[in-house]
């Protein structure tokens, strides 16, 4: 069964006005077609609609051209673009308009480019389209301390609703997930801390994680978590660890920037005060501690109970 006719009686194509239903010298269905000069052409349907033929011919098209006689584009619609007005010609003497896009951008394109179907967006159906062919379904991967549940929006950037294994959820863009720059909603603030539980693991110290005191609270009433508390084999609190990074130090817009800084400290040094008032030995670590030997001596130290405040 052939195509549907697309009935194109009266359309402008750039210089070309549709006539009537016509053979081509193939035989061919094609149409007849006025040109602005006065001359006619048999044009297929398909050369008019991808702007194949916008004219009589050549030498026509170009003494329109050099004329700055131009299709009026205003108010037509081109893939997801509205032409809104003409704009200065460039150097080379075509025409340009200015389209409004339906995401909302606004772009300048040549009128052939419109007409012949080339540019059909502000450049965002060209990004959609390469989004969804990268596009990666995280449904139910784990990325460190986090599952992924559902996704919450795929455009412009994929963003997923996790789990986090702490009992709390939260809302990331697939590629800090891939990337391993978020592992968890925040209760695990450094990859570093996953080195310091491995190790005692695998050395058979008994501690425990996110370790809180019910007289440590913050001014909204939230109890304060040290990373680590080393305990004995009667699980008597024997000192505490904590893994500090950067955002404990300077101002990261990820974490909250100036106000979460502030506040971390604050906290920081609430934890501090209160180790040293209740004569809990505390070993405070950072991106420039020996992690591993720091920790053995701390051990050893508090195992004995040689440890000094």
């Amino acid at each position: 069964m052939g195509q549907k006719l697309i009935d194109e009686s009266g359309n402008k194509y750039g210089f070309l006005t549709v006539k009537e239903l016509t053979k081509d010298k193939n035989g061919r269905t094609a149409w007849l077609c006025q040109c602005d000069c006065g001359n006619t052409k048999i044009v297929r349907g398909s050369d008019l609609r991808k702007g194949k033929i916008t004219s009589c011919g050549l030498s026509c098209a170009l003494r329109h051209q050099r004329s700055g006689v131009f299709k009026d584009e205003t108010g037509n619609r081109y893939g997801k673009l509205l032409v809104i007005k003409r704009v200065n010609n460039t150097t080379n003497g075509k025409a340009k308009w200015l389209c409004q896009c339906d995401c909302g951008n606004q772009t300048e394109v040549y009128g052939t480019d419109l007409r012949s179907g080339k540019v059909l967006s502000c450049g965002c159906y060209a990004r959609e389209t390469r989004s969804n062919k990268q596009f990666k379904d995280e449904t139910g991967n784990t990325y460190g301390f986090l599952t992924v549940l559902s996704l919450v929006e795929k455009s412009p950037k994929a963003i997923w609703h996790c789990q986090c294994r702490c009992g709390n959820e939260i809302d990331v863009e697939g590629i800090r997930l891939r990337s391993g720059n978020t592992k968890s909603c925040g209760c695990l603030l450094s990859w570093q801390e996953e080195t310091i539980a491995r190790f005692l693991k695998d050395y058979n110290i008994n501690f425990k994680r996110q370790y809180t005191f019910e007289d440590l609270k913050s001014d909204k009433d939230k109890k304060l978590r040290f990373d680590f508390a080393i305990l004995n084999k009667s699980n008597q609190l024997l000192g505490l660890i904590e893994y500090q990074g950067q955002q404990h130090y300077q101002s990261i817009e990820y974490w909250g920037g100036d106000d979460y800084l502030k506040r971390q400290q604050q906290h920081d040094d609430m934890k501090l005060q209160y180790c040293f008032k209740h004569n809990i030995p505390l070993l405070v670590l950072n991106k420039n501690s020996n992690i591993i030997e720091e920790i053995i001596i701390f051990i050893n130290r508090i195992s004995s109970g040689s440890y000094n405040l």
